[in-house]
């Protein structure tokens, strides 16, 4: 797991086919917003929504977006980072190869945005 820092996070914006996955609960999200392009997919329920043999088609119609492959490049955050930590180990676990933390995750961003 790569460890990213609000820099990349900036340039991976300009990047549609790379996934950003905020895993905070939707309640926190309606509270302070999220980095634009994110898309919410809670840690309670990222195994289940990102698991091989979940449904493509039910998370495209759920996120408006393509399911991602297993090397598709995936970027997690949550508030302080310990969740998207945990949401990686999952997603490694899981078979995803190129999962990546940005660390300093909505609170790093929120300060510099």
């Amino acid at each position: 797991m790569r460890i990213l820092e609000y820099k990349d996070i900036k340039k991976l914006l300009k990047h549609p086919e790379k996934v950003l996955i905020d895993v905070r609960e939707a309640n926190e999200i309606r509270e302070t917003g999220q980095i634009p392009t994110s898309i919410n997919i809670p840690l309670d329920i990222v195994a289940q929504v990102l698991h091989p043999d979940f449904d493509k088609n039910k998370f495209k119609t759920k996120y408006d977006r393509d399911k991602p492959h297993l090397d598709t490049e995936i970027v997690l955050y949550c508030r302080r980072g310990k969740r998207s930590q945990n949401a990686a180990e999952i997603l490694q676990k899981l078979g995803y190869r190129n999962v990546k933390v940005y660390l300093g995750s909505w609170d790093d961003w929120s300060k510099r945005e």
